[in-house]
């Protein structure tokens, strides 16, 4: 188990139960066990053990380290958290996602060709809307919403883990110059330590 503790105003951790008594604490010093809830000291028996004892260790800070999630775990999360947006999701987690969408979105338009191939085609030759097959349109459009919240969930959390609010997600709405600047920030890196969104994702 590994603990993290708010020293000065600011999270510090992560670290074992040893470690923690370097920092001067006491009963009602705030602690969060595994990324849990924020509880006083004097909650946690094993640490309050500790405490009795006067037990110290040096600080040593050890970063967290972050495993890689596969695509299909990634798509497991992204469905449990369909409309999650508290919490943060690692860039593995975000782009195995996206690829996902993307083969359903390519999957779904070939059955929609298989089935109103022709109308398609009359479609693209007289470019009249109201030529669009009905059927096709409901389909595609039924399938895209039912994604729709679950990859905007799994964006606004992809941005909390960089550090940023969700809100910055509407930048999507300044043309291209918004959707390039979140390109950049969805390829960066978590932020290696326990932020005001949560715990590193994906933590071993």
């Amino acid at each position: 188990m590994v603990y993290y503790i708010m020293y000065q105003g600011q999270v510090t951790g992560p670290m074992n139960r040893e470690q923690i008594f370097a920092y001067g604490v006491n009963r009602d010093t705030m602690v969060s066990a595994d990324g849990g809830d924020w509880r006083p000291l004097y909650t946690y028996p094993e640490l309050m053990e500790l405490l009795s004892r006067g037990t110290g260790a040096a600080p040593e800070y050890h970063p967290a380290v972050q495993r890689q999630v596969s695509f299909m775990e990634a798509i497991k999360i992204g469905m449990s958290k369909y409309a999650v947006f508290s919490g943060r999701a690692s860039r593995s987690e975000f782009w195995w996602w996206i690829l996902f969408t993307y083969i359903i979105s390519f999957v779904t338009a070939g059955i929609g060709q298989g089935i109103w191939g022709n109308d398609l085609v009359q479609f693209a030759l007289s470019g009249d809307i109201a030529d669009l097959p009905i059927g096709f349109y409901s389909f595609t459009g039924i399938v895209n919403l039912l994604f729709f919240l679950p990859t905007l969930a799994v964006s606004v959390r992809r941005l909390h883990d960089t550090g940023r609010s969700g809100w910055f997600y509407l930048l999507n709405f300044l043309c291209c110059i918004g959707s390039i600047i979140l390109l950049v920030w969805y390829c960066q890196e978590s932020k290696a330590e326990t932020n005001e969104y949560g715990p590193v994702p994906n933590e071993e």
